[in-house]
This record gives structure tokens, C-alpha cells and sequence, in this order.
């Protein structure tokens, strides 16, 4: 009814502008389906067709967990990259054998890193010298040529002792320190370059019985590592939060160890995929806001010595509930700095909730100063938050009129002024007798 009352015109252009709104808000989902579909995407290598049967049950899971894997043979016809775009967000290297993949190159696996997705690499002994180069770049050293790790207390098997159970699984968000009886492992050691840092560390170590052996017929045997020196899962988190895992076993992911090691080998091996691929100890920080305390404005500038209230939210990706949920930590940290920091302290956490604030009066001294949030910590993604602000000095209209601390130069002021008064008085009616 209401409708009919209005000139056809105006129907028109009603009609016009909803079909419009609504054309918006797909476009929108669309987008957003489309980038979420793209963080799917995997592209796994492998170098013969054997690893499809062989592998199998580690490709099915893959495609459980709602991945879109495209499997390709290392020298077969594919690109990571088309019109300048990458074609995937995942990569899975299962092809280490091969001298010199027609497809793939060493920049290309670095420049996909970089670009900030994640590269998984399964090597083996006889792992080929390119992608030796590659996974050194990345900060982690193969074992030499014709050496593996052997570990006789825990062996699998009694006659091959390079068969073995490694239990020593470092703490880290979403991998449980304990599956099953072990991990059974058989391939080549690794070692983390000597400038071990935050961003290089090794998710499963050998036990104290583990060595890597090198048997050469030209030099012998040699011990090259031992005990947890020995590292048989690296795992690597650049600054842009890209993330590397390196495994020193192609056999790990075989259906022949899963069936072996109960479900164990499975398990760890789909919970380090989880974080792999940003599904698990990813954090990300949000509604950074900052005002005077008491108000909720966000100001231009402060002045020195203002009360300055801070807060921040943080949330981790809860990969089961498929949702953002509040960051738990007692280690977040704020400082307030210029050149160097003047004010550091840390941030509380508000209810229970995501929001983590922290409250300070601003130093007694201006300048372009920043609110800065840096935290780093092992198998979360790293937080870097930072905001100018200006501090400025007080107005000539803002200071304090009367300042207790210069009292004594007050008094002499008015003494002076009354001395001044008397002096005048006996000097002008004081008569010389």
C-alpha cells in the first residue's frame, strides 16, 4: 500500500538501489569464499608414482581435513605461479631424490616461503643435494651422505635398528607430547644451524640412546650427532609468519609405519600438518585502542605526564571449533618508546576475554613516541604491533600557577617586598634627630 503512494520514479530507483546493495554483499561473500578456498590449496610433489599407493592414507587425510591437494610428479609439467599469481597456499615436497626437478627450482621454493605460505619437506637418506641446499637455507643442516639414525633401545625391529620409536616430542600448540607408545621413525638426522634462534627449533628430538652414523667404506663409521643433539623434525617460522616443517623421514608418513605404530604416526603427523599450515598456535592481535584514563576518545597527541590507558585484543584460531577464541598468556608485554623505551610493563588480561590493557602516566618527556607490542614465542605466530603517538610539553596556559616545590624562592620573593616596603617607610618619614 504504502508502496503504490509513491511515484513510479521512486519505485524505480528503490528497486535499482536494492538490486545494487545486493549485488555488493555477494560479491563480498564471494570474496571472501574465495580467499578463505584459497588458503586450501596444496600442491604435493612426489617423484614416482609409487608414493600414491604407498603414501596413500597421508594424501586421503589430507582431502579429510578439507584440503584441495593436486598431486603432481616432481619433473612433470605444472607452475607454483601463473599471471603473477600463486596457484597454491601449501606446498608438500615428497620428492627429495630428484637431482633437479624440471618444474621446481631452489628460488622458487624460497620465494614461495617469502611470500608467506608454508612448505612441508619429507627428506630420506638419500635425499639429493638441491633440496640439501634448500632446507639449509631455511637454517637447518641435513646429515652428511650415506649416514642415518639408529637407536638400539628403542627399536622397532630386531634385526634393523634404524627402525625406532622416538618419543622426545617438544612442547608445542596442538601437538600432544605424548601419542601412543612413540613415533617410529627410520631416515636421516637433521641439525639446527649454530645461531639457533626463536624462529629454528626442532619439534621431535632422538631419546638418549639416539645417534646419527655416517658408514662410509673410504672413512669407517663415523658418530656424527647423538642423544637430542639429533633432530628429527625441524620445524622453522619466518618473520612473515610463514612456516616450514622438515621431516628426516619420508617413511614417517607411510602407511606401512602408521599401521606399524597403532594410529601413532597418523596422529602426530596430522597435528603437525595442523600447524604447518596455520591451523593451530596462530594468534593474531586486533582492536588496538588507547585514550586518556576515563575516556574513550582516542586523542591526537598527549601531553607529558598524561594518564594513558591501552588495550588490545588477541586471539588464537581454534582450529575444532573453527572460530576466533580469546589468547590465554601471562608474558605479553607493552612498552612506550622513543628511541629507547621509557615506559615497559606488562598486559593483563580483562575477564576472561581477549582484551588485554595496561594503564601508565606518560614521561616527562616529549617527542614522536609508540606504542609497541613484540612477542615472539616458539610455535606461535610472532606479534608485532605498533602505534605513533605524539607526546607534547604543557602550553604556556597549562601550567600550574602555584608550584609547592618553589615555595623557598616564593618566600624570598615577598620578603624582599616587604623588606622593600619597610625600608621605604623609615627612609621617607624617619627624621634625623
Amino acid at each position: 500500500e504504502y508502496m503504490g503512494s509513491l511515484p513510479k520514479f521512486v519505485i524505480k530507483d528503490m528497486k535499482t538501489w536494492t538490486i545494487a546493495v545486493a549485488l555488493v554483499a555477494l560479491c563480498c561473500v564471494a570474496l571472501a569464499n574465495e580467499e578463505e578456498s584459497q588458503r586450501r590449496r596444496v600442491l604435493v610433489i612426489i617423484d614416482n608414482q609409487a608414493l600414491l599407493s604407498t603414501h596413500s592414507q597421508f594424501l586421503q587425510d589430507l582431502t579429510a581435513q578439507g584440503f584441495e591437494v593436486n598431486v603432481e610428479l616432481a619433473n612433470g609439467n605444472y607452475k607454483l605461479k601463473e599471471y603473477g599469481e600463486y596457484k597454491y597456499d601449501q606446498l608438500i615436497l615428497l620428492c627429495t631424490s630428484e637431482a633437479d626437478p624440471r618444474s621446481l627450482k631452489q628460488h622458487q621454493i624460497l620465494d614461495f616461503f617469502d611470500s608467506g605460505r608454508n612448505v612441508f619437506i619429507a627428506a630420506d637418506v638419500d635425499i639429493s643435494r638441491m633440496f640439501r641446499l634448500t632446507i639449509n637455507d631455511f637454517g637447518v643442516e641435513v646429515d652428511d651422505v650415506e649416514s642415518k639414525v639408529f637407536d638400539h633401545a628403542h627399536a622397532a625391529s630386531k634385526i634393523d635398528h634404524s627402525l625406532f620409536k622416538a618419543t622426545n616430542i617438544q612442547p608445542f600448540p596442538g601437538i600432544d607430547t605424548k601419542v601412543g607408545d612413540g613415533i617410529l621413525f627410520r631416515g636421516v638426522g637433521l641439525t639446527l644451524t649454530k645461531y639457533e634462534n626463536f624462529q629454528v627449533f626442532g619439534l621431535l628430538r632422538g631419546n638418549d640412546f639416539t645417534y646419527s652414523l655416517k658408514q662410509s667404506q673410504r672413512t669407517g663409521k663415523t658418530v656424527l650427532n647423538q642423544g637430542q643433539e639429533v633432530v628429527l623434525i625441524a620445524a622453522v617460522q619466518g618473520r612473515n609468519n610463514a612456516r616450514v616443517v622438515i621431516s628426516g623421514s619420508l617413511d614417517l608418513l607411510s602407511n606401512e609405519l602408521y599401521e606399524l605404530s597403532k594410529g601413532a604416526n597418523r596422529k602426530f603427523v596430522q597435528q603437525v600438518i595442523n600447524w604447518n599450515f596455520g591451523l593451530a598456535g596462530f594468534i593474531r592481535a586486533t582492536g588496538v585502542h588507547h585514550s586518556l584514563q576515563g575516556h574513550t576518545e582516542q586523542p591526537g597527541e598527549y601531553k607529558v605526564l598524561d594518564d594513558i590507558h591501552y588495550q588490545i585484543d588477541i586471539e588464537e584460531w581454534n582450529n575444532a571449533a573453527q572460530k576466533w577464541v580469546p589468547y590465554k598468556a601471562t608474558d605479553l608485554q607493552l612498552e612506550f618508546q622513543m628511541l629507547d623505551p621509557y615506559i615497559r610493563m606488562p598486559l593483563t588480561q580483562k575477564d576472561n576475554t581477549a582484551t588485554y590493557v595496561a594503564d601508565f602516566k606518560a614521561p616527562d618527556k616529549y617527542g614522536v613516541f609508540q606504542f609497541k607490542l613484540i612477542y615472539h614465542k616458539p610455535g606461535y605466530s610472532f606479534l608485532d604491533v605498533r602505534t605513533k603517538v605524539t607526546v607534547r610539553p604543557f602550553k604556556h596556559n597549562e601550567y600550574e600557577r602555584y608550584l609547592p616545590e618553589a615555595s623557598p624562592y616564593y618566600f624570598g620573593v615577598f620578603t624582599t617586598i616587604a623588606g622593600f616596603f619597610i625600608f621605604a617607610i623609615f627612609f621617607l618619614f624617619d627624621k634625623e634627630k
